[in-house]
């Protein structure tokens, strides 16, 4: 089982790439994914869509689509990637603050509250195993 190392070496970590994924004989978590969110109600099928057409461009971009022990750190992973997601999230609220968009300042608020607070879990996770 891999331990990542300790909070400073994650985060200094963080700005480098990490390597292609090697595929395997694991499941495809993108086909668990879009199953488990399918039922989910008005947005379901949109999302399963949605996942199911990222498993196609990721494949098409690494030659393999995401699988479990495929080489690469997966915490690394969903940090790097949440910490993408806020910073879209936040500049759609400057977006939405300088009336280029419409969407609903509190509804992006609230995505960017919830991706930072999940960011903040994956670096409370790290500090617990190294705390």
């Amino acid at each position: 089982m891999r331990q990542p190392e300790n909070y400073e070496e994650f985060i200094q970590r963080s700005a480098k790439r990490e390597p292609k994924p090697n595929p395997n004989d694991q499941p495809m978590i993108a086909d668990i994914v879009a199953a488990e969110v399918i039922s989910i109600p008005d947005v379901g099928q949109g999302l399963a869509k949605a996942v199911m057409d990222r498993k196609a461009m990721g494949m098409q971009k690494y030659g393999t689509a995401l699988q479990p022990f495929n080489g690469r750190d997966s915490l690394m992973d969903l940090f790097q990637e949440l910490i993408d997601a806020m910073k879209y999230a936040r500049l759609l609220m400057y977006e939405c603050d300088a009336g280029a968009n419409s969407y609903s300042r509190t509804e992006l608020y609230n995505t960017y509250k919830t991706l930072t607070d999940l960011a903040v879990g994956v670096l409370k996770t790290i500090k617990g195993i190294h705390g």
